[in-house]
């Protein structure tokens, strides 16, 4: 936050540089510095002449370069604003000719979401050089409810902890979700509220009935959605695009998804988020920490893995069985050997459909994931093997 203010309040003062790349996994703010630039820096009527917008996917770098190395019109700057700016991911280094000797009457601005620059790469140390790198990091689950309560206090509202975190369960780290129902509790209630969890229930739809603070089970009740957990890498060979073209099948079953991972810089994750946007039982929460994995995994009530390669021993299925939560994952080698017998549920592996198969069958038998938690034999520490050798051991130096 201290950096997106130092930016704003420099931008104000006229301190303004050639080329802002702004660049990360939460667009809430790329987006923020983008708009606060293309609405501050020219007066309205420079604009028709001046500022231009594109979008990544309809130009080239090439075509950037020609824009950028235009001189203003009647004004004694131009706004170049390039959103979607990753989609030119592959070319973007072709920049770094333009990057070394900026248009000093140009501001370029580049909304390069989801990816980052290569810092070992010449353009990301052209840019940083001469204009601005801003990386726009998701924030961790745990820090959400104190940027809604920050968020609210600056418009003179309050919000009760509760109502914070079933906004967070509800919506997961997606500030930019978030704001929008933040936006809407603050037009319909008067300033100096305190938001309550009532409030939440009544102006955004999300019952207070199904989150963490009820000593409820849903699952357990038979009601409520199977509630579905992806915690991992987010790359081809981790299939989890298996996952989302099975719940696509399935649109009038209770199910959501949460997933919480993060990307390897190509464009798979993106492409994901995309195909996911109009499915509003799919929540994105990016990189949690570990001390988080045990909280996160006690809300869900299945686990899926689906690996295409075959893996050895994931130790994300210890961390299930810690948490006492069923798996479903791909029959790769590793996977098999820790949910045969009953332990877990298996799919065939690369086969959507296999996945949606068993997907169905789970949510029509929601007993069957407490008769696994049953079989679930919780992994033994290091402590405890440490001890049953050393007990070995001494008995050998009595015999």
């Amino acid at each position: 936050m201290n950096e997106i203010n130092q930016i704003v309040s420099d931008i104000k003062n006229g301190v303004v540089k050639p080329i802002y790349f702004l660049m990360g996994e939460e667009s809430y703010y790329i987006d923020k510095i983008s708009d606060f630039i293309e609405n501050t820096i020219l007066e309205e009527e420079e604009k028709g002449f001046n500022q231009t917008v594109m979008y990544g996917r309809d130009v080239s770098v090439e075509d950037i370069i020609g824009a950028a190395k235009r001189f203003p019109m009647m004004a004694e700057k131009q706004v170049i604003i390039v959103k979607e700016a990753q989609d030119l991911s592959r070319t973007i280094e072709k920049l770094v000719s333009y990057a070394s000797n900026p248009q000093p009457s140009t501001i370029l601005v580049l909304n390069y979401k989801y990816k980052k620059l290569d810092r070992r790469k010449a353009l990301y140390k052209a840019i940083h050089k001469i204009g601005l790198v801003f990386e726009s990091k998701r924030l961790y689950e745990n820090q959400v409810a104190d940027w809604i309560r920050r968020v609210l206090g600056g418009k003179n509202y309050q919000v009760e902890p509760k109502a914070a975190q079933m906004l967070v369960e509800f919506l997961g780290t997606d500030l930019s979700k978030i704001n929008n129902e933040l936006q809407k509790l603050i037009t319909i209630l008067p300033p100096q509220t305190i938001i309550t969890p009532q409030h939440i229930e009544d102006n955004i739809g999300i019952s207070k009935d199904y989150n963490n603070f009820e000593l409820v089970d849903p699952i357990k009740k038979g009601t409520g959605p199977l509630k579905l957990l992806y915690l991992g890498r987010i790359t081809q060979v981790k299939g989890l695009h298996l996952l989302i073209q099975a719940l696509k099948k399935m649109e009038n079953e209770s199910v959501e998804l949460n997933i919480y991972g993060q990307g390897d810089g190509t464009n798979y994750e993106q492409e994901l988020r995309i195909m996911t946007m109009p499915m509003m039982n799919v929540k994105w929460h990016g990189v949690v920490g570990q001390n988080e994995v045990l909280n996160i995994m006690n809300r869900h009530d299945l686990l899926c893995l689906c690996s295409t390669i075959c893996e050895m021993s994931p130790l994300v299925i210890q961390e299930a069985r810690k948490a006492n939560l069923p798996v479903l994952a791909s029959d790769v080698y590793g996977n098999i050997e820790q949910l045969k017998n009953g332990k877990g549920f298996l799919f065939k592996t690369n086969n959507a459909n296999s996945l949606y198969v068993q997907l169905k069958f789970l949510t029509s038998n929601k007993h069957k994931l407490e008769d696994v938690k049953k079989r679930i034999k919780q992994p033994i520490g290091f402590d405890e093997i440490a001890k049953k050798y050393l007990h070995e051991y001494k008995k050998l130096l009595v015999k």
